[in-house]
């Protein structure tokens, strides 16, 4: 497994405890901090590869540590760590450059498969950095060797023959452009575009300019024409790509400016990214209609983690059986039986039947949860709940 440096910023030392546990046993390097200022002096110090900081912090926040990594390390990667009642926070700090966020409590499932994404997708922008430079180096040889043979259009020809051959095979998209018009694309830019090569060299200005999605089109041509006009070396775009059916597909490029035939123009390496953010899309938008759903539905429901630890409850729950007086963070964290005071051993064998993954449905099950203290005879519906295959706690539904 290859090396990563990640470092875990909170400020509750039982999280940091548990999580640095639960990652070294992936066999990830895990550094600490405690605090957020804490935090600035280890990153001024050290370039990780990975930063997963809470968000709600003390005089310095997890927004501070997002943008000062990466100010000192634009690559790094960054999850943001916080509670439900931080959602906003949580997106804003996507706009802010966050690469992905977690929701406390989570389970040691989701927090690795967060982290791999994260350094898989790390591991991918540093491919495609290395793979742009060897594209550049192998063009820099290129143009010395024409500048040698300026006189020499024979030599020159073959010199562009042994480039095109390079670039041809490559599973990235490749192409060269001048003014919004290619001049040169490689096989697998073709199949991205739904075009043949001939189709793309033959397209007008304006054809090339319809590629990019409606409203994104005007942003990424002032970043283009910024990018030309300027010293800047290198531009990273990511944007929708319209294909030939008419179907939209987002696109990672890095682009660099060359010569080619005696004038500058610009080569992009490009990548299909559509299906990791459809994925990521999709796996957002069933958390949030899940949430939707659970507060508000006309019942009593319970939702706890693989040990019995409640991770949230209905708002009907906290009407009926605390009267209201209890809050939802109250609740989180605290084991089932102390939350519904249950009083015979049949109630153990319940819980202990939905912690071994079982689905149950009982009733008649004794115990005093009303505000009142007053006992009580409750019916107990239990669905277990699975996370990457593994068991990963259960939703309870309870009536009296």
């Amino acid at each position: 497994m290859k090396k990563y440096e990640i470092l875990l910023v909170d400020d509750d030392p039982v999280i940091l405890k548990g999580v640095k546990k639960n990652l070294n046993k992936q066999g990830w390097y895990v550094a600490t901090a405690e605090n957020g200022e804490e935090a600035l002096d280890m990153l001024d110090g050290n370039g990780f590869d990975l930063v997963i900081t809470d968000l709600a912090m003390d005089e310095i926040d997890g927004i501070e540590v997002l943008r000062r990594a990466k100010q000192l390390n634009p690559d790094s990667m960054v999850i943001i760590f916080t509670g439900y009642a931080d959602m906003k926070s949580a997106v804003d700090s996507l706009r802010l450059g966050a690469d992905d966020y977690m929701i406390k409590p989570c389970e040691p499932e989701e927090i690795f498969f967060r982290v791999e994404n994260c350094l898989n997708k790390l591991e991918l922008k540093k491919k495609i950095k290395e793979q742009t430079a060897e594209l550049k180096k192998m063009n820099d040889e290129l143009m010395d060797e024409i500048d040698e043979r300026i006189t020499i259009e024979g030599e020159l020809w073959e010199s562009e023959q042994k480039y095109r051959l390079l670039v041809e095979s490559s599973l990235q998209g490749i192409m060269i452009v001048k003014n919004f018009q290619f001049q040169f694309v490689n096989p697998s830019v073709a199949e991205m575009m739904g075009y043949t090569t001939d189709e793309l060299l033959a397209l007008s200005h304006d054809e090339v300019l319809g590629l990019m999605h409606p409203a994104e089109q005007p942003l990424i041509m002032k970043r283009i024409n910024n990018f030309i006009q300027t010293d800047q070396e290198s531009l990273y775009l990511k944007h929708r790509a319209v294909r030939k059916d008419g179907e939209s597909r987002w696109i990672e490029a890095y682009v660099i400016k060359i010569g080619y035939h005696g004038d500058s123009e610009i080569l992009a390496s490009a990548i299909d990214i559509t299906e990791k953010i459809e994925a990521q899309e999709a796996l957002k938008d069933s958390e949030e209609k899940f949430m939707g759903l659970f507060q508000t539905v006309p019942l009593s429901i319970i939702r706890i983690d693989k040990v019995g630890r409640i991770e949230n409850v209905s708002p009907l729950f906290l009407e009926k059986y605390t009267a209201g007086k209890t809050a939802v963070n109250d609740c989180i964290g605290c084991d089932i039986s102390t939350v519904l005071a249950f009083r015979e051993d049949r109630c153990s064998a319940v819980i202990k039947k939905l912690l071994n993954g079982e689905a149950i449905y009982e009733t008649g099950v004794k115990g005093c949860g009303l505000p009142n203290g007053a006992n009580a005879y409750f019916a107990v519906k239990g669905e277990p709940l699975t996370a990457c295959g593994k068991y990963a706690g259960a939703v309870i539904l309870i009536e009296d």
